[in-house]
Protein backbone atom coordinates (compact mmCIF):
# COMPACT_ATOMS: atom_id res chain seq x y z
CA UNK A 1 0.00 0.00 0.00
CA UNK A 2 3.36 2.48 0.07
CA UNK A 3 6.50 2.08 -1.88
CA UNK A 4 9.80 3.75 -0.81
CA UNK A 5 13.07 4.55 -1.69
CA UNK A 6 15.31 3.90 0.93
CA UNK A 7 13.61 2.35 3.66
CA UNK A 8 14.95 4.76 6.34
CA UNK A 9 12.68 7.35 8.83
CA UNK A 10 14.81 10.10 7.17
CA UNK A 11 13.28 9.06 3.32
CA UNK A 12 10.51 10.52 1.53
CA UNK A 13 7.77 8.31 1.32
CA UNK A 14 5.61 8.29 -1.77
CA UNK A 15 1.87 6.93 -0.65
CA UNK A 16 -0.33 4.89 -2.24
CA UNK A 17 -3.67 4.18 -1.20
CA UNK A 18 -7.32 3.67 -2.60
CA UNK A 19 -8.76 5.84 0.23
CA UNK A 20 -8.71 7.47 3.39
CA UNK A 21 -8.57 4.24 5.53
CA UNK A 22 -5.73 3.10 3.27
CA UNK A 23 -3.67 6.40 3.57
CA UNK A 24 -4.33 5.68 7.22
CA UNK A 25 -3.37 2.31 7.10
CA UNK A 26 0.15 3.59 5.16
CA UNK A 27 1.12 6.18 7.73
CA UNK A 28 0.41 3.29 10.78
CA UNK A 29 2.69 1.38 8.98
CA UNK A 30 5.03 3.63 8.84
CA UNK A 31 5.32 4.53 12.36
CA UNK A 32 5.05 0.87 13.54
CA UNK A 33 8.41 0.61 11.49
CA UNK A 34 9.96 3.70 12.56
CA UNK A 35 8.15 4.55 16.02
CA UNK A 36 4.90 6.41 16.45
CA UNK A 37 7.30 9.61 16.90
CA UNK A 38 9.76 9.31 13.82
CA UNK A 39 9.69 12.01 11.88
CA UNK A 40 7.87 10.62 8.36
CA UNK A 41 7.53 12.70 5.27
CA UNK A 42 4.77 11.81 2.76
CA UNK A 43 4.59 12.58 -0.72
CA UNK A 44 0.35 12.45 -2.21
CA UNK A 45 0.18 12.07 -5.28
CA UNK A 46 -2.25 12.98 -7.62
CA UNK A 47 -3.08 9.98 -9.86
CA UNK A 48 -6.74 10.08 -10.58
CA UNK A 49 -9.25 12.64 -11.13
CA UNK A 50 -11.31 11.78 -7.95
CA UNK A 51 -8.93 12.04 -5.82
CA UNK A 52 -9.67 14.71 -3.25
CA UNK A 53 -6.16 15.91 -2.10
CA UNK A 54 -7.37 18.12 0.25
CA UNK A 55 -9.00 16.04 2.28
CA UNK A 56 -6.20 13.67 2.52
CA UNK A 57 -4.34 16.46 3.97
CA UNK A 58 -6.91 17.02 6.32
CA UNK A 59 -7.04 13.05 7.31
CA UNK A 60 -2.82 13.24 7.86
CA UNK A 61 -3.32 16.47 10.71
CA UNK A 62 -5.84 14.88 12.14
CA UNK A 63 -4.22 11.83 13.19
CA UNK A 64 -2.45 11.59 16.60
CA UNK A 65 0.93 13.28 15.60
CA UNK A 66 -0.29 14.37 12.48
CA UNK A 67 0.68 18.11 12.42
CA UNK A 68 4.71 16.78 12.98
CA UNK A 69 4.20 14.77 9.50
CA UNK A 70 5.52 16.34 6.57
CA UNK A 71 3.27 16.22 3.89
CA UNK A 72 3.67 16.87 -0.05
CA UNK A 73 0.79 17.20 -1.87
CA UNK A 74 0.79 16.69 -5.57
CA UNK A 75 -1.47 18.60 -7.84
CA UNK A 76 -1.61 17.31 -11.32
CA UNK A 77 -3.04 19.33 -14.15
CA UNK A 78 -3.88 16.55 -16.18
CA UNK A 79 -6.11 15.45 -13.81
CA UNK A 80 -7.54 18.30 -12.59
CA UNK A 81 -8.48 20.01 -16.37
CA UNK A 82 -11.33 21.72 -17.01
CA UNK A 83 -11.62 22.48 -20.51
CA UNK A 84 -11.73 25.92 -19.23
CA UNK A 85 -8.51 28.05 -18.76
CA UNK A 86 -9.48 29.98 -15.95
CA UNK A 87 -11.16 27.58 -13.97
CA UNK A 88 -8.54 24.95 -14.18
CA UNK A 89 -5.99 28.57 -13.10
CA UNK A 90 -9.09 28.90 -9.54
CA UNK A 91 -8.88 25.35 -8.81
CA UNK A 92 -5.00 25.36 -8.96
CA UNK A 93 -5.05 28.82 -6.87
CA UNK A 94 -7.76 27.56 -4.26
CA UNK A 95 -5.66 24.24 -4.22
CA UNK A 96 -2.03 26.47 -3.16
CA UNK A 97 -4.09 28.65 -1.06
CA UNK A 98 -5.69 25.64 1.09
CA UNK A 99 -2.26 24.47 1.17
CA UNK A 100 0.04 26.84 2.41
Amino acid sequence: FFCARGMSAHARYELMFKDKAGLRDAIGALRRRYGAHAALQVNLPNKDKSDDILSWIDAVRALEGGDDIDIVPHYSMKNNYHRDVNAGLSKLETFARTCA
